[in-house]
């Protein structure tokens, strides 16, 4: 759609043509908002496509688990392998991640950062991979600093964490781009969930970062990781009450999720189960296998009980991080990196109203701070969840209307 000012400044330009450059320059300005705002709305309404209305009204913690579940869903494809790099940031002095190398010189680069103790190549983020490669790029994953790979490379951690992380980040893409042809080629920074809050405080923190990485893409970031952690021990809280077994959640996923993509028609003890699934049980396993790793790397932890929330997490296992959210240091707020490189890197955001680890706080506020627009830079769904919208068909076309 062409702006009502744009179109006598073009007509105009063809009856003068001396003015012809300045009137075309100003009418590209006119039409650029809507140009920016045309992927907010085409991507609005491929995750909208066919989806139920009851959907909506669902509650977040369901819609998260569905996401998942559909994530998990899907068979491998992978066209790349987990690469073994030296790195004296760890006390294994080396470091893994996942790295496919396109045979197409000019290939994009996608960087993608996973969200909590997300893996290099295994469980949901399979999926994303898939998604990405069939973008015709390369494609490198960092494994999250929660990880099993991460905290078996046991880090250093020389400065704080985030120097650290960002260290980790500018080491990995300087190794990638030795592997690669020195073509001249874009780099998309791709990062969901916590995987946000790192990729903002790279982008921020290192210059070289800022010349070299073309846009940024934060799927559900979290804007606050203090509050986004209060919020989801919150929430995992609020879901331990439910009396749910284990052949009641196997009957309703075979019965209402298996075979269907949208569930429709959940009684209300199975959409508390599914989010007690999500939250409680999905805490509880993927906790276990970070602090199974954390064992071998430190005997002393051994003893250490099995934490009920993040927050009893961080206190125990990982004092360092905990220091940084206890204190609220600035750098764990989103808007604080994002005003940092916004006016200078494009950044697109996807995220939902419902949200759960951005309760009590608005996009709205978020945008004023940082001078990013909604419904311009800022896609919020009114469904979803937790990154549950990710699981939707139509999520790796979304994919293709940013990167054509």
């Amino acid at each position: 759609m062409i702006s009502a000012l744009a179109l006598p400044i073009i007509f105009l330009s063809t009856v003068n043509p001396m003015k012809n450059q300045i009137l075309i320059l100003l009418s590209l300005f006119l039409l650029f908002p809507r140009a920016q705002a045309q992927w907010a709305d085409q991507a609005r309404t491929l995750f909208d496509k066919d989806l139920p209305e009851q959907i909506k009204t669902y509650p977040d913690a369901l819609m998260t688990f569905w996401g998942g579940f559909r994530r998990y869903l899907h068979w491998p494809q992978a066209r790349g392998e987990i690469v073994e790099k030296a790195s004296s940031l760890f006390k294994s002095q080396r470091f893994s991640f996942y790295f496919f190398a396109h045979p197409n010189p000019k290939a994009p680069l996608y960087i993608f950062m996973p969200g909590i103790y997300g893996q290099p190549h295994k469980g949901i983020t399979q999926n994303f991979i898939d998604t990405l490669e069939a973008l015709e790029g390369s494609v490198i994953v960092v494994p999250n600093l929660l990880a099993q790979e991460y905290i078996q490379a046991n880090p250093t951690y020389i400065k704080d964490v985030v120097e650290s992380e960002v260290a980790v980040m500018q080491e990995v893409l300087d190794f990638a781009l030795t592997k690669l042809p020195p073509q001249p080629r874009s780099i998309h920074l791709i990062a969901e969930s916590l995987g946000s809050g790192l990729a903002v405080a790279w982008v921020a923190e290192d210059q070289r970062t800022k010349k070299q990485i073309s846009d940024l893409l934060l799927l559900w970031p979290p804007m606050n990781l203090f509050s986004a952690m209060k919020n989801f021990d919150n929430l995992i809280d609020s879901y331990r009450k439910f009396e749910c077994t284990t052949i009641g959640n196997l009957l309703t996923i075979s019965q209402k999720f298996l075979f269907t993509i949208y569930p429709e028609h959940l009684t209300q003890t199975e959409q508390e189960c599914m989010g007690q699934v999500m939250l409680v049980d999905g805490f509880l396993k993927a906790t276990q296998k970070s602090l199974a790793s954390y064992k071998e790397t430190d005997p002393k932890l051994a003893s250490l009980p099995i934490p009920t929330g993040f927050e009893h997490f961080f206190q125990n296992y990982r004092p360092e991080v905990w220091k940084l959210i206890s204190s609220k240091d600035p750098r764990l707020s989103l808007a604080y990196s994002v005003r940092k490189f916004a006016p200078l890197l494009p950044v697109k955001i996807i995220t939902s109203q419902n949200d759960f680890l951005n309760k009590g706080l608005e996009w709205r506020d978020f945008a004023q701070e940082t001078g990013l627009k909604l419904g311009q830079d800022i896609l919020v769904l009114d469904w979803g969840g937790h990154s549950g919208s990710i699981g939707s068909p139509q999520f790796s076309e979304v994919l293709k209307l940013i990167y054509p």
